[in-house]
């Protein structure tokens, strides 16, 4: 694996070829024997005592188009600083998958260790995107420290998440309609409410045993009445608002103008903010 940080033509190129690349659906084409690859490697979650990296293994259809791939999962691990190779690491619920998600318990606080992700004999790679080719991302270097705890009790216990964009239909586009987005498929219910509710679920459980949740802005794509109601709906049936969640307005959630607005409450002659009707206080 090599690591490098992004430059302009780097970046250039992954912008063409996501551009060029088709839309992926799982199960939407049969895949070629021996073309497996395992991409987007990502480590999402680091604590003192754990890390959670993630994965995806494409394989090419009948017209070389990459699509998902079931595979095995496989973390390999070792402290950095042993001289042998790195070890399997048991996983609990590695089923075959095209998505792979990977948590490592058990782990020693503030050790460097070395890591790789494997799905059928192929080692797992980042995506040529910024973050995980900065330099001396875990990624690229295949390597982390886990975290020491600061001194003294735990008090408490957050949780953040954005970018929730509640109404939101096709993700991943950057400007003009490319590259080519990502859509739930066809009679499934809309992927930010999923991962929503996902997340809610989450939290509840106890080895997560979240306090409070702090949602960072962009609860939803475009502010309507309908997208506001939705997601504060959802966050009522959770919890109490300023005991187990607290919202900020993102750039999304702004007031907007237009005939699907007029019915909230006017901040200027032409802006209506539905946002703030759900979300602050009268």
């Amino acid at each position: 694996m090599t690591c490098c940080g992004p430059n302009r033509r780097r970046l250039l190129a992954a912008l063409a070829a996501a551009a060029a690349a088709p839309i992926m659906l799982p199960g939407s084409a049969r895949a070629q024997a021996n073309s497996l690859r395992a991409t987007d490697l990502e480590m999402v979650t680091l604590t003192d005592t754990s890390a959670i990296i993630t994965w995806t293994t494409l394989a090419a259809d009948a017209s070389g188009a990459p699509v998902p791939a079931e595979a095995g999962t496989e973390i390999r691990l070792a402290p950095a600083d042993s001289a042998g190779p790195t070890q399997p690491v048991p996983l609990a619920g590695a089923d075959r998958t095209p998505y792979h998600y990977a948590q490592i318990d058990g782990l020693e606080p503030g050790r460097r260790y070395r890591f790789e992700a494997w799905s059928d004999g192929v080692r797992a790679v980042p995506a040529p995107e910024l973050v995980t080719h900065l330099p001396g991302a875990p990624e690229c270097t295949g390597e982390f420290t886990t975290l020491v705890a600061p001194p003294g009790r735990l008090l408490r216990t957050l949780a953040l998440c954005n970018d929730v964009h509640i109404g939101e239909e096709t993700s991943g586009i950057i400007a003009a309609g490319l590259p080519p987005g990502v859509r739930q498929e066809p009679g499934l219910p809309p992927y930010p409410e999923v991962m929503l509710s996902a997340l809610l679920d989450d939290l509840r459980r106890p080895d997560r045993g979240a306090d409070h949740l702090i949602l960072a802005g962009d609860l939803t794509a475009e502010a309507t009445p309908e997208q506001t109601r939705t997601v504060r709906n959802r966050l009522d049936a959770w919890g109490i608002e300023g005991r187990d969640w607290f919202a900020a307005r993102g750039n999304h959630d702004r007031p907007h103008t237009g005939a699907d607005y007029a019915a909230c409450p006017a901040v200027t002659a032409d802006h209506h903010d539905c946002w703030g009707e759900s979300f602050l206080p009268p």
